[in-house]
C-alpha cells in the first residue's frame, strides 16, 4: 500500500532523484543543488519528477556537460524549462568571488545557462 507523502504514519520521506528533500511545512519537494561549497537552493514543487527536472537544469547550469543528473544530459537539454534565478546569481557571484572582483551586474539581469 503506498501512502502519501508527509502522512503521519511514516519517517522522513525520501525520493529516488538526486537533489530532493520533502519539505513538511509546505508540503512539497524542496529542490537543492551544492555550488562553489555551498548549497544552494533551486525551488519547491509540488510533483517529484518536476523537481527532479529542475535539479538537472541547475546542475547542467552550474556544471555544464559534466553535471550529474537525474534524466540525462540530453533530455535536460531538450527540456525548455527555465533555470531558476536563484542559481544564476549563485554561479555569477561564485564566478565574481572568484575573480575576486565585486558585483557589477545588476541582480535583474541574469546571463543564462
Amino acid at each position: 500500500m503506498e501512502t502519501k507523502p508527509g502522512s503521519s504514519n511514516e519517517g522522513p520521506i525520501r525520493s529516488k532523484y538526486r537533489g530532493l528533500s520533502w519539505d513538511k511545512k509546505y508540503q512539497g519537494w524542496r529542490v537543492r543543488i551544492y555550488y562553489a561549497g555551498k548549497q544552494r537552493h533551486v525551488g519547491r514543487f509540488e510533483d517529484e519528477v518536476s523537481a527532479a527536472r529542475a535539479y538537472d537544469k541547475a546542475a547542467v547550469c552550474l556544471y555544464g556537460t559534466s553535471a550529474i543528473t537525474n534524466f540525462g544530459l540530453e533530455a535536460c537539454l531538450n527540456d525548455p524549462t527555465e533555470v531558476s534565478s536563484f542559481i544564476i546569481q549563485a554561479k555569477e557571484k561564485a564566478e565574481q568571488d572568484q575573480q575576486g572582483r565585486p558585483q557589477q551586474q545588476h541582480p535583474s539581469q541574469h546571463s543564462s545557462c
